[in-house]
């Protein structure tokens, strides 16, 4: 197709064509970072750096909201912080506050995690695990973590362990 008597389609093309690599840059850059940060956490677990793990999958998170691998590990990292405060004998006001906060934080992440696929069995499954391990602290976790084990097994009624945990 001759274009060449209209200029304006050029550029009409070459604008669109900048928008889209300029857009599809910007994602692949936020997707790349958003790895770094993730992998930047599994270096920090092999160094028992929980600062560290902390930080970089909220880093990731952010950079990829969507990704649901990001969030089950920011879920599950948040309740191991709490569980490790909550071991601690003596506690300070400020570590109860920390540790309620981490708990706070893994309950949104799992339910953020559902809401993004509220199909899949597994995310089901890491929302039942974490109220699981409040059922001591939060008042009416029980009852929360049932819920989620049925929702789980409403998804993947073949599954035993999902069946076996619900039964525990």
């Amino acid at each position: 197709i001759n274009l060449s008597h209209m200029p304006m389609a050029y550029v009409s093309l070459f604008v669109v064509a900048i928008v889209v690599a300029v857009g599809s840059g910007y994602f692949m850059t936020q997707t790349y970072m958003s790895e770094i940060y993730f992998k930047k956490s599994i270096d920090a677990i092999r160094t028992n750096n929980g600062r560290d793990v902390y930080t970089n999958l909220q880093k990731a998170v952010q950079k990829a909201p969507y990704n649901e691998k990001y969030r089950s590990q920011f879920a599950q990292v948040n309740l191991l912080l709490a569980n490790n405060i909550a071991q601690q004998k003596d506690m300070t006001d400020d570590q109860r506050r920390a540790a309620a906060q981490f708990i706070q934080q893994s309950i949104a992440e799992a339910k953020s995690l559902v809401a993004l696929n509220p199909n899949r069995a597994s995310n089901w499954n890491t929302l039942a695990v974490i109220y699981r391990n409040i059922i001591n602290v939060a008042q009416g976790a029980d009852a929360w973590t049932i819920a989620s084990y049925q929702e789980a097994i409403k998804h993947d009624p073949a599954n035993p362990l999902l069946q076996l945990n619900l039964g525990g």
